[in-house]
């Protein structure tokens, strides 16, 4: 690797030329502030960073690889910004480099620890909120009335350090680029049978793929939710989508496997964090039910014990999380935290793929012409909103997601595709339980005059279960009172509203209902077919 050019791209693109600029003196004799003032304009250039928000410092090498500073590797590493000097005793001589009076000097570990400490070192570093190697869009300014992508180098307003990496056509026009996935997606089974353009799981593969490309067109604090694919059967091609939506953007990627136990999942969880990645991918899960996954996924920030220390820290939470599953178990506060693409394959992949006129696996993938292909789609998607006046399209939206489902689920829309965060019509993977109960009262409310109400109780709600074949999703075999049982989770939906097969809109056993032996469904009046 060449340092020179690497200092060069890891310093400010403008204005930078690739000669080594000359070693700053820094004294370490003088006041502590002034030392972490020298010693932060002198490092600069040799790509040291502050992560935004935090204490940690880090240096960023060409190939986008990242080392942290600890006080033990500040100590010898000023070296290479820095010709470190103190008073000399006495007369001074030797180095002719040196300043009169000066000689030359090294930084102990107890003077780096106390640097890292001070604000002014602080102050002095850029912060890096993260590191790509593609240009990625942003906001031209703080109105969002426009876009714009970042040109190799650190950009001062969004913190983000762009290396020299893929590049690809700027100019693609809206409807070449979705001609362009269409062409190598059509080919894979989206659960919806439809042609591909009206399909909901296409379009929702579309927009986790806009969604990681346009990651920082997001606030601050607000999040992606959880990008999963779920298939009936090993083989329908769910591992290559999820690569389809990171590759592009992060290059190669490995998935890693689930934890089981809770505390390996915190640990795993907290190292993300804290190291600042930009994408978990957990592949082949069997369940995704931890409640610390959810809260992860959801929140703008994540808090631990540091390792080996006894402290709480605290990170801003940067990292997608993807996973792809075959029927996988799915907890209600993952579901609804999840963008979910779903496959159905009626054949085995060796039948399927005979007949696929792109053969897409994890090298097609990575390849960088394909990668270059990808992102100039993706880009000509989010060129066409911008052209159209950025579009809002209120129905495109998911709860504690709204800034990313209204961003690019209306790109998505603008293009011509269906509403990405619509239902699910799929009933492969998640809480079969608590949708065969909401199904059981729409059946029940389906009973009921409009405007009118009906009470049941428990044993009416069994009996409906089974004259509707779903009794074996609602109760386990090994239940001894399923009465009790069905009871229990009824009451979990008291004061819910839903909508019939006819449209109309009813509610459950409001709040204040207080028995227990038997259930209220109120229909309001129109609304049905």
């Amino acid at each position: 690797m060449n340092d020179v050019v690497a200092r060069a791209l890891c310093a400010n693109a403008e204005g930078v030329g690739l000669v080594d600029p000359e070693p700053v003196v820094l004294d370490i004799g003088g006041p502590l502030r002034e030392i972490a003032r020298t010693l932060a304009g002198a490092a600069q250039p040799f790509g040291l960073y502050r992560w935004a928000g935090s204490r940690d410092y880090l240096t960023v090498a060409l190939d986008g690889s990242r080392e942290p500073m600890s006080a033990e590797r500040l100590a010898s590493w000023a070296e290479k910004p820095c010709l470190v000097v103190k008073e000399a005793r006495g007369k001074g001589g030797g180095d002719p480099e040196e300043k009169p009076g000066k000689k030359s000097a090294k930084i102990d570990v107890a003077l780096a620890r106390r640097l890292m400490a001070c604000d002014d070192l602080a102050e002095g570093t850029r912060e890096l909120s993260a590191v790509f190697d593609v240009s990625l869009p942003v906001w031209a300014d703080r109105e969002r009335s426009g876009l714009r992508l970042l040109s190799p180098g650190y950009d001062d307003a969004s913190k983000v350090l762009t290396l020299a990496g893929v590049e690809y056509d700027r100019g693609l026009a809206g409807k070449d680029g979705l001609h362009y996935l269409m062409k190598i997606l059509h080919q894979y089974p989206w659960h919806e049978a439809v042609p591909v353009g009206e399909s909901r799981s296409f379009a929702a593969q579309v927009t986790l793929m806009l969604g990681e490309f346009g990651r920082l067109l997001l606030p601050d604090k607000a999040r992606p939710p959880l990008g999963l694919w779920v298939a009936n059967q090993p083989g329908s091609g769910k591992s290559t989508l999820a690569r389809m939506v990171i590759s592009p953007v992060h290059g190669e990627v490995r998935g890693v496997t689930l934890p089981e136990r809770g505390e390996e999942l915190r640990k795993l969880l907290s190292s993300a964090a804290f190291g600042a990645e930009p994408v978990l991918f957990f592949d082949d899960v069997k369940a995704l039910t931890a409640g610390e996954l959810a809260n992860f996924v959801a929140g703008s920030g994540w808090s631990d014990r540091g390792f080996h220390q006894q402290r709480m820290i605290s990170a801003r939470q940067r990292t997608s999380v993807f996973s792809a599953a075959n029927d996988p178990k799915l907890s209600p506060d993952i579901e609804r935290r999840s963008l979910t693409v779903d496959l159905f394959a009626a054949e085995s992949a060796r039948e399927r793929q005979a007949g696929y006129q792109i053969t897409i696996d994890e090298g097609w993938i990575a390849a960088e012409e394909n990668r270059r292909d990808i992102l100039a789609a993706l880009w000509s998607l989010l060129r066409n909103w911008e052209e159209k006046g950025f579009p809002r399209h209120g129905e495109s939206s998911l709860p504690s997601f709204e800034w990313y489902s209204r961003t690019f689920g209306s790109a998505v829309m603008c293009a011509g595709l269906v509403n990405p965060f619509s239902p699910r019509e799929s009933s492969i993977g998640g809480d079969e339980r608590g949708r065969a109960i909401v199904e059981l009262l729409r059946a029940a409310a389906e009973t009921i005059d409009a405007g009118g109400n009906r009470s049941f109780s428990s044993v009416e709600f069994l009996d409906l279960a089974e004259e509707r074949g779903i009794s074996d999703l609602i109760l386990s075999p090994t239940v001894k009172d399923p009465a009790k049982s069905l009871g229990k989770a009824l009451s979990k939906q008291r004061g819910r509203r839903y909508s019939d097969g006819q449209g109309r809109q009813f509610q459950f056993a409001g709040r204040d209902q207080t028995s227990t032996a038997s259930y209220t469904i109120h229909v309001e009046k129109g609304g049905g077919h």
